[in-house]
C-alpha cells in the first residue's frame, strides 16, 4: 500500500513538471512569435518610409514659405550636399553659410574650395544639422534620406535636388537656389554667363569641324561631321543619353558614341565594341589617373593599341564633372580646345 501511494504520488510530480514544461514551451513560443511579428511590421515601416524618402520632395507649404519672401535672406544656411555647396557659394557671401559639406574644401572635387575655406563643416546625420542652427537646408536626392525626411517636417525650410541631366536642369537649379536665398538677380546674371559661354565654344566647335573636314581627317558623312567619342569610366561604364556627360559631350559639338548605341544613362561597353566602333576621342576623368586599371589598362591594352593608335585622349578635371555648376562649362572649354584640329 505504501508503494502504491508513493508511485502514485511519483506520476502526480512527473504529470505536474510535464504540465509546467510545456507551458512553458507554449509561453516560450508565443514570446517568440511576438518579438518576430513585432520585427516584421518595424521592417516594413521603414521599408515604406524608405520608399518615400527615394521620392522625398519639399512640402508645398515649405515651398511656398521659402520662395514667396517670408524668408527670402536666410543667413544660416546649410548645405550637407556638394552640388549644393558649388551653387551656394556662388550666390551667397560666406558669411550667410552655416556649414557645407567636407568635400567643399576638396579641391580635387569642388570648384568653390578656395570660398568653402574657414567655413563650418558638417557632418550628414540629423544631430549635427540641429547643432548648425539652420534656417534654410539644401540637400540632393541621394543625400542621408532619414535627416532630409525628418527635418522636411520640422519648421525649417528644406529644399532638395535632383542629378542635372542637361545644362536646363542646371539652369532651373539655379533660379530655385537664387529666389529661395534671395538672389534672382544674380542667379540670372549666372545663367546668362553659362550661356553666352557656350554659345561661343558651339561657334568655336563649328569651326573646328569646318577644318578637321578640309583637312581629311574626317569624311563627309552629312550629318554634321562630328568627331565621335566614349567617356569611358571605372569598370567599362559609359555615359549615354540622359546624362549630364552627355550633355558636356553635345555641348562641345562630339557624338557620344554610347548614345549612338541605345545606351540610357549609364550602361557597359566592351573592349570589342570599343574596337569596332572606332571611337576618334576617348575621354576620361582626372581621378582615374589613381586607378591605373581604369585609364592604363584601356590605353594600354594591345588590341586598343593595335586598332585606336589614332584616337585621342582627354582629361577633364573631376572637379567640372562632380556636379552640374557654371564650372560644367570649363569641361566643354576643355573639351573643345583638346580635340580641336
Amino acid at each position: 500500500m505504501k508503494q502504491w501511494a508513493q508511485s502514485v504520488t511519483a506520476d502526480a510530480r512527473r504529470t505536474g513538471s510535464g504540465v509546467f514544461h510545456c507551458s512553458w514551451c507554449v509561453a516560450r513560443w508565443f514570446l517568440f512569435g511576438l518579438v518576430s511579428t513585432c520585427f516584421f511590421v518595424f521592417l516594413t515601416v521603414e521599408s515604406v518610409l524608405a520608399s518615400e524618402k527615394v521620392e522625398i520632395s519639399v512640402p508645398e507649404e515649405k515651398s511656398r514659405d521659402s520662395f514667396s519672401g517670408k524668408n527670402s535672406s536666410p543667413r544660416r544656411i546649410v548645405s550637407i550636399n556638394l552640388c549644393t555647396d558649388e551653387l551656394l557659394l556662388r550666390l551667397v557671401e560666406p558669411g550667410r553659410v552655416a556649414a557645407l559639406t567636407r568635400f567643399s574644401d576638396n579641391a580635387d572635387v569642388s570648384t568653390v574650395w578656395e570660398t568653402a575655406q574657414g567655413i563650418k563643416k558638417t557632418e550628414l546625420d540629423i544631430e549635427s544639422i540641429l547643432a548648425c542652427s539652420p534656417d534654410l537646408l539644401l540637400g540632393g536626392r541621394f543625400n542621408n534620406r532619414e535627416a532630409l525626411h525628418f527635418f522636411q517636417y520640422t519648421d525649417i525650410p528644406v529644399i532638395i535636388f535632383g542629378v542635372p541631366k542637361s545644362f536646363e536642369d542646371i539652369y532651373r537649379d539655379i533660379r530655385t537656389l537664387a529666389e529661395a536665398v534671395g538672389e534672382p538677380e544674380k542667379g540670372e546674371t549666372i545663367i546668362r554667363q553659362m550661356q553666352t559661354g557656350l554659345a561661343e565654344l558651339k561657334a568655336e566647335a563649328g569651326e573646328s569641324r569646318k577644318k578637321i573636314l578640309l583637312s581629311g581627317a574626317t569624311q563627309d558623312d552629312g550629318k554634321g561631321n562630328k568627331r565621335r567619342a566614349v567617356f569611358f569610366q571605372s569598370g567599362g561604364f559609359v555615359p549615354g543619353s540622359e546624362t549630364f556627360e552627355n550633355a558636356i559631350m553635345e555641348a562641345a559639338g562630339l557624338e557620344n558614341l554610347a548614345a549612338t548605341l541605345g545606351i540610357k544613362d549609364y550602361g557597359s561597353l566592351s573592349l570589342e565594341k570599343l574596337i569596332e566602333m572606332k571611337p576618334d576621342i576617348l575621354i576620361f576623368a582626372s581621378d582615374q589617373k589613381k586607378q591605373p586599371t581604369v585609364r592604363g589598362e584601356v590605353l594600354a591594352h594591345p588590341a586598343i593599341r593595335k586598332s585606336l593608335s589614332h584616337v585621342k585622349t582627354v582629361t577633364l578635371p573631376s572637379a567640372t564633372l562632380s556636379c552640374g555648376s557654371p564650372a560644367s562649362v570649363e569641361a566643354v572649354r576643355i573639351l573643345v580646345k583638346e580635340t580641336a584640329l
